[in-house]
């Protein structure tokens, strides 16, 4: 008990020390003069006329980038100031690479979400999404992911045979989200060749678009957990509880959305049709 006591200590007497409160400093400035450079700045890159048009899509990237863009460029001039002077730089060099990581986190989650087309549901989540993956990915930058993991695994439960742990849990979160996200691509591009086909009616052609896309992400789900390590036979009872809920209580959902194809593929409604009640 008196080592980590002892550790500890020492790490608060290192970060009191004035080098590295100065340090702390210009990071807390570098952030508070980017973000309102960004602040600034953002007005200029907002409301696309032309959603879909591709110097509409950079501008938005723009604007999604500028805050972290201009605090990475802040930090890395005051990094570089200080190492020119000879000064103590360590704790700043760590910010200008978690913060240059943030920044391509930030990028990639909004190509993602561009990718998926405009009725990704993943719009609003896109900030929460890319400080997970970044908060994740830091701690393997600074060397603790692996105690972290750890830690994370310990936190569980054992159901017979197997644990369920928060990390377990986690790790089958992002492999079915990766696999679902693969399908939502695969759906996409599918939906995009069936439209184009001529030959069908254009209610056929939404008809098969739509369970070409219920069918692969129903399909990534099911990989996603075998992936994962996780047994398919131990979704038995799940699937006899969906059973019982289509029979009970999901009855009328489930009737709604198999009327729906065969109303289009029995081309009763096509696109452009006004129903009135």
């Amino acid at each position: 008990m008196a080592k980590p006591l002892e550790a500890a200590g020492d790490l608060l007497e290192r970060l009191l020390l004035p080098a590295s409160l100065l340090q702390f400093a210009v990071i807390g400035a570098s952030i508070a003069l980017g973000w309102w450079i960004a602040r600034l700045l953002r007005p200029h890159f907002a409301s696309p006329v032309a959603p879909d048009d591709l110097r509409s899509r950079a501008r938005e990237a723009a604007w999604v980038a500028a805050p972290y863009a201009a605090i990475l460029l802040i930090l890395a001039t005051a990094d570089g100031l200080l190492h020119a002077s000879g000064a103590a730089a360590r704790f700043v060099d760590v910010a200008v690479q978690l913060t240059a990581l943030l920044l391509l986190i930030r990028l990639a989650v909004y190509v993602v979400r561009v990718s998926l087309g405009a009725r990704a549901r993943i719009k609003g989540w896109g900030t929460t999404i890319a400080f997970i993956l970044w908060i994740f990915l830091s701690l393997h930058l600074l060397g603790w992911g692996e105690s972290v993991i750890t830690a994370l695994d310990g936190i569980g439960i054992d159901a017979g045979k197997t644990r369920i742990s928060v990390w377990s849990v986690a790790k089958l979160l992002v492999t079915v989200s990766l696999f679902v996200l693969v399908a939502m691509w695969a759906s996409r591009w599918l939906e995009g060749r069936v439209l184009k086909l001529d030959g069908l009616a254009p209610n056929m052609r939404i008809g098969i678009a739509k369970f070409l896309q219920a069918f692969l992400v129903g399909l990534s789900v099911l990989v996603g957990l075998n992936a994962a390590g996780l047994d398919l036979t131990t979704l038995n009872v799940l699937t006899g509880a969906i059973g019982i809920g289509l029979g009970f209580g999901l009855q009328s959902i489930a009737a709604n959305f198999v009327s729906g194809f065969v109303l289009l593929m029995d081309r009763s409604i096509k696109p452009g049709d006004v129903i009135s009640f």
